[in-house]
C-alpha cells in the first residue's frame, strides 16, 4: 500500500504519483470513441483534494475525476463493454477488468476519458501531483493535517506499525524534532512505495534530516544531531557543556580512546542529489557539490541521493555540508567507565559533555586531555558502573561548534529551472483549474467469502466458527513438528538449555554439558538482537572471543535440539589470566577471516581504493585492495602504521560475505603483537560499515594448512 506524505509550500514540495489501477470499465459509442475509466490507488489514509489542474493522462490535462476516502471513488461497474461498430476497428481494451471492493482506509479516486475513434490514448498512465499528502497528527500545531514534517511521519509510523505501545513513544523529543525541522527548512515529500523494516526505514533517512534515533528510558524518539537555539535553530554560539569528567569520576584505566584513520578524513567533494517538483511534471533531479576551498577540486566525490523525499536546495547542500564537515573536524571518539552518580539524572544520549584528564609521565612534561563530547550510548556494566561511548564534539577558540557554523553558514545558489516544455500543448483542462470535482463513490463489498476455516477429523467447521476446544484436532503421526535432533534448525524443535559457564580469570566460555553442539555468533543490533544473515558457528570459540556487539548462543543437537539463553555485550568481563596470544613465528602460515557487515563490498576499477581494514596493533594494520595487482593487498601508511610485505588476498565475496587474507612468512617483522589485536572497521568506496567480527586461524605445519586444518584460532576483536 503507497503512502504519500508531503505538503506543498510555495514552489517547493509536493510529489507527482502513478498511481496503480485496481478496477476498469471500457465502451464505445457509434463513431467507435473509447470512454475509458479507471479506480485509482493513490494513498493509504486520507490525503488532501486533488484539484482538477493536477490530473494528467500521460502529460495532458485531461478526462475527468472524483475523489473519495475509506470507499470505492465512482459509480460505474468494471468490465468490457467494447461492442464492434460498422466500419470501425474494433478497439482492443483488456477483458479482465477487475471487482468491486471495499478500500478501507484508503484514498482512491475515479479518472474518466473519452478519446475519438482511431486514437490509442485511452491506456496511457494517469498522474495525479498531490499537494497535501497523507493527514497525520501534526505534533506542533495538535491537530491532524497534511505535513511535511519527518518527526510527524516517524510518530504516524511509530503508532500505526503497532510495534510499541503509545506510553513508549517520546512525544517531547519528536515534538522538539519537530520544531527544528520547521526552523532549518529541513521538509519530507515522499511517495513510499516499496515496504521495509520501520527501524531501517527511520535509520537511513533520519540523519538526511539531520537527526538521530533517541531510546531514553524505553522510549523512542528523535534529536537533532547538531546543537539547537531555543528557537529550534542551529546553534553558532558557544556551546554549554552539561557535565564535566575528570579523574574523580572516571574509574581508572577505562578511559580509552580511538582516533578516525586519516584515510577516512581526507578531503572530498559531497554531492548530494535532491528533487525540483514541478506540478506539471516529474522532478527535475538536481546535483549540488559542498567542498572546501582551495581542496578536492577534482574529486573524489561522495554522492548521496535525496531524491526520494528533498524538495529544498538548502536542505540537501546542509546535510552535504554536515557530511563533509563531520569528516573534517571530528578526529576521534572515546569511552570511559564511571561510578554511578548525579550524571545519571543529567546525561542522555546527544548531550555534549567535558572530559579534562592530566597526563604525568615520568620524564615528560605534564599534559591535559581535554575535549568536548557528544554522547552517544550509555550502558551499565555488569557490576553497576556506568560506560558512556562518545564522540569527539571539535569546537574553535570561542567555544564554538565547527560542524554546527559549518552547516548554518551553508546555503544555496536559489536558482529554481523550468521544465521548458515547449511545441503544441495537448491539454484540455485548464492549467489554472483549481476547482475541486464532486465526489462520487460506490459501496463495494467483499471479493471473498471470508477466511477458510480448517476441517476438524475430517468434517468442515460451520462458518464462523472455530473448532471445538474439547478434544485436540486430527494429528497423525508424522505431520506434527520434528522433535528429533534431525532438524536442528526449526524454532519449534529448540528447547531452553542450560547456561554456559565462564572462566573469570580467562574470560573463556564453556558450553553445557552435550555431546554434539555447536556456538552460534551473530552481530547484534542496538536492541541487542541478531541480524539476519550475519551469523557464522564454531565448533569451540575463537581465544580471546569477546561480547561486545555480539548475540552469541550454545545449540544442542542432543535428541530434542536446545539453546541457551543469548550472550549479550557489553562485555565487562577483565581477565587476570588471559589466554596468551599465539606467536606467529612458531607456525608455518596464518589466515585471517572478517566477516562484513551490511553494505560493505568491494567492486571498482583499477584506479579504485577498495576496502580496507585498519587497526593499531594487528597483523591487519593497513592494507588496501589494489585491482591492479590481481590477488595482493598492499600496505600503506606511514609511521607505525605500516606492514612490510605484501599479503595475498582471495578477494572479498559480497555484502555480507568473508575477506581472506593469507600470510605464510611468519618470521616477518614487525613482529605481531596479538595481545590487543583489533579489526575495527571495514570501509569501502560504498561507505563504512562496521565490521561483526574476525579472527585468525595459524597452521602449525604446511599439512595441516594444505587440510584447511587450523592449530590455533585467534579472535581479533
Amino acid at each position: 500500500m503507497p503512502i504519500v506524505f508531503g505538503k506543498r509550500v510555495g514552489d517547493y514540495g509536493g510529489v507527482l504519483i502513478s498511481p496503480a489501477a485496481t478496477e476498469a470499465r471500457f465502451s464505445n459509442d457509434a463513431s467507435n470513441a473509447v470512454t475509458a475509466s479507471y479506480h485509482l490507488v493513490l494513498s493509504e489514509g486520507q490525503i488532501g483534494l486533488i484539484q482538477v489542474r493536477d490530473v494528467f493522462q500521460r502529460s495532458c490535462r485531461v478526462g475527468s475525476h472524483s475523489q473519495t476516502y475509506n470507499r470505492r471513488a465512482g459509480t460505474w461497474t468494471p468490465g468490457n463493454y467494447v461492442t464492434a461498430q460498422a466500419g470501425y476497428t474494433m478497439p482492443e481494451c483488456p477483458y479482465y477488468c477487475g471487482t468491486v471492493g471495499l478500500y478501507t482506509g484508503m484514498s482512491t479516486p475515479s479518472f474518466t476519458v473519452t478519446v475519438p475513434n482511431g486514437v490509442d490514448q485511452w491506456n496511457r498512465q494517469v498522474h495525479c501531483f498531490i499537494r497535501n499528502g497523507m493527514e497525520v497528527p501534526r505534533l506542533i500545531e495538535g491537530t491532524v493535517g497534511s505535513s511535511n514534517n519527518f518527526a510527524d511521519l516517524v510518530q504516524w509510523a511509530l503508532i500505526n506499525s503497532a510495534r510499541l505501545p503509545t506510553t513508549l513513544i517520546d512525544t517531547a523529543s519528536l515534538t522538539a524534532a519537530a520544531n527544528f525541522l520547521v526552523a532549518n527548512s529541513l521538509t519530507c515529500d515522499i511517495n513510499i512505495t516499496d515496504s521495509s523494516n520501520l527501524e531501517d526505514f527511520i535509520a537511513r533517512l533520519a540523519p538526511y534530516f539531520l537527526l538521530a534515533q533517541t531510546r531514553n528510558d524505553g522510549k523512542r524518539g528523535l534529536r537533532p544531531l547538531l546543537p539547537v537555539n531555543a528557537n529550534h535553530t542551529i546553534k553558532t554560539t558557544a556551546i554549554a557543556w552539561e557535565f564535566l569528567f575528570n579523574e574523580d569520576y572516571i574509574l581508572p584505566g577505562t578511559f580509552e580512546y580511538s582516533y578516525i584513520p586519516l584515510a577516512d578524513r581526507k578531503p572530498f567533494v559531497a554531492q548530494a542529489i535532491w528533487r525540483q517538483q514541478l506540478t506539471d511534471d516529474f522532478g527535475i533531479i538536481r546535483t549540488s557539490e559542498i567542498r572546501y576551498e582551495f581542496e578536492a577540486s577534482d574529486g573524489p566525490y561522495e554522492q548521496h541521493d535525496l531524491s526520494e523525499f528533498c524538495t529544498r536546495e538548502d536542505h540537501a547542500v546542509k546535510v552535504a555540508a554536515y557530511i563533509r564537515s563531520r569528516r573534517r573536524w571530528i578526529t576521534h571518539t572515546a569511552r570511559w567507565v564511571s561510578r554511578a552518580q548525579q550524571f545519571n539524572t543529567l546525561l542522555v544520549p546527544g548531550d555534549i559533555c567535558r572530559v579534562r584528564l592530566e597526563r604525568n609521565v615520568a620524564g615528560m612534561t605534564p599534559g591535559v586531555h581535554d575535549f568536548l563530547y557528544q554522547v552517544d550510548r550509555i550502558t551499565k556494566t555488569m557490576q553497576g558502573d556506568v560506560q558512556i561511548e562518545a564522540t569527539h564534539f571539535p569546537i574553535d577558540e570561542q567555544g564554538r561548534s565547527l560542524v554546527a557554523l559549518d552547516v548554518a553558514g551553508t546555503t544555496g545558489s536559489g536558482i529554481l529551472l523550468s521544465s521548458n516544455k515547449t511545441g503544441v500543448g495537448c491539454d484540455v483542462n485548464s492549467s489554472s483549474d483549481t476547482t475541486v470535482p464532486a465526489e462520487t463513490w460506490t459501496v463495494g463489498s467483499e471479493i471473498d467469502a471470508g477466511p477458510v476455516l480448517l476441517a476438524h477429523d475430517g468434517v468442515p467447521t460451520t462458518p464462523g466458527k472455530l473448532p471445538p476446544g474439547g478434544s485436540p484436532p486430527s494429528d497423525p503421526p508424522g505431520t506434527g513438528p520434528d522433535t528429533t535432533d534431525e532438524n536442528p534448525t526449526s524454532p519449534l524443535d529448540r528447547k531452553p538449555h542450560e547456561p554456559p559457564q565462564r572462566n573469570p580469570t580467562t574470560c573463556e566460555f564453556t558450553p553445557p554439558p552435550c555431546d554434539n553442539g555447536y556456538w552460534e555468533v551473530c552481530q547484534a543490533d542496538a536492541n541487542d538482537n541478531p541480524i539476519e544473515g550475519t551469523c557464522r558457528t564454531y565448533s569451540s570459540l575463537p581465544d580471546g572471543m569477546r561480547l561486545d556487539d555480539k548475540y552469541i548462543t550454545w545449540v544442542c543437537l542432543d535428541g530434542e535440539t536446545s539453546v541457551t539463553e543469548p550472550l549479550i555485550g557489553p562485555d565487562s568481563c577483565n581477565p587476570t589470566n588471559p589466554p596468551a596470544p599465539p606467536q606467529p613465528s612458531m607456525f608455518y602460515a596464518w589466515k585471517a577471516t572478517i566477516w562484513c557487515g551490511g553494505g560493505a563490498h568491494a567492486s571498482g576499477n583499477v584506479n579504485d581504493t577498495g576496502p580496507f581494514i585498519l587497526g593499531s596493533t594487528n597483523p591487519l594494520i593497513i592494507m588496501r585492495t589494489a585491482y591492479g595487482t590481481a590477488g595482493l593487498v598492499v600496505p600503506v601508511g606511514s609511521g607505525d602504521w605500516i606492514v612490510n610485505k605484501q599479503l595475498q588476498s582471495t578477494g572479498f565475496n559480497g555484502t555480507t560475505g568473508a575477506f581472506y587474507l593469507y600470510y605464510k612468512d611468519t618470521t616477518a617483522t614487525p613482529p605481531f603483537d596479538l595481545t590487543s589485536a583489533r579489526i575495527l572497521q571495514v570501509t569501502s568506496t560504498q561507505g563504512s560499515t562496521p565490521f561483526i567480527y574476525g579472527h585468525i586461524e595459524f597452521f602449525l605445519t604446511q599439512a595441516d594448512y594444505n587440510a584447511n586444518d587450523p592449530t590455533v584460532t585467534w579472535f581479533g576483536n
